[in-house]
């Protein structure tokens, strides 16, 4: 994975920081719980020595810790640049994957045993819920062609979140994390699962259609909410003209 140039240098003090941070945090650890332990047997002089080097190393923990965060945040800091162009591919296709995920029930409602007996009663009763499923089939092809480059790259994504040179993103740019933790949480493989299966039933009631030699039906039914205005729209002018006409 490429960083920007002066990141392994920063590293390298960060790990150093984070080797003293710790140590540190051990030792500290170690006094504190000797002092809750100190019995009678412990003179005046070895309970004052040990409370001293614990409050010596709780000085020196914290600035091991703030020097620990800064140069985490640093590193991330310097990499929002390779953030970003890790998130383009993504990014550019996150409103289709999302109204992909909310697509996990839609194939499902089509019913297909409704149009093998009776299909015409059928696309009466859901037809243009079937054409509206048909029609987001056809609209993810693109986004199909695209399934190893973004699967790839959401693979990276989550690589490099997970890297020490990002621990500090959250810090450093919270928003931008927040963004970024969204996409490397998708379940984009679950996403293309629910695309082949949509596509699936697209492929079935378009041949059903074409069987009983009404598929132009898949395209002049309204579906979404633009088409039905426009269908009423029409509806209403044609009335009119026929009432116009003296035909009604």
């Amino acid at each position: 994975m490429q960083f920007i140039r002066g990141t392994r240098q920063v590293k390298a003090q960060y790990l150093e920081a984070k080797a003293r941070m710790d140590a540190l945090t051990r030792e500290h650890h170690q006094v504190d719980t000797a002092l809750d332990n100190a019995t009678d047997a412990m003179s005046d002089k070895e309970y004052d020595a040990l409370n001293s080097r614990f409050e010596t190393l709780t000085a020196q923990k914290k600035t091991a810790v703030r020097e620990h965060n800064a140069l985490r945040n640093e590193m991330a800091r310097m990499n929002i640049p390779v953030a970003h162009h890790l998130s383009q591919a993504l990014a550019a296709n996150l409103p289709m994957l999302e109204k992909l995920a909310d697509l996990s029930g839609k194939f499902t409602k089509v019913d297909q045993t409704g149009m093998a007996f009776d299909l015409e009663r059928t696309m009466r009763r859901s037809g243009a819920q079937m054409v509206s499923t048909f029609k987001t089939a056809q609209e993810f092809n693109e986004l199909s062609g695209q399934r190893d480059a973004i699967l790839q790259s959401h693979k990276q994504l989550k690589q490099f979140l997970a890297s020490d040179e990002m621990k500090g993103l959250r810090y450093a740019d919270p928003q931008l994390h927040a963004s970024l933790s969204q996409m490397a949480n998708m379940d984009i493989g679950q996403s293309f699962n629910k695309l082949d299966a949509l596509q699936s039933v697209a492929k079935d009631i378009e041949e059903a259609f074409d069987s009983q030699g009404i598929s132009s039906i898949l395209y002049s039914t309204p579906s979404t909410p633009e088409e039905i205005q426009a269908r009423k729209e029409q509806e209403l002018r044609e009335h009119q003209e026929a009432i116009d006409q003296g035909y009604m």
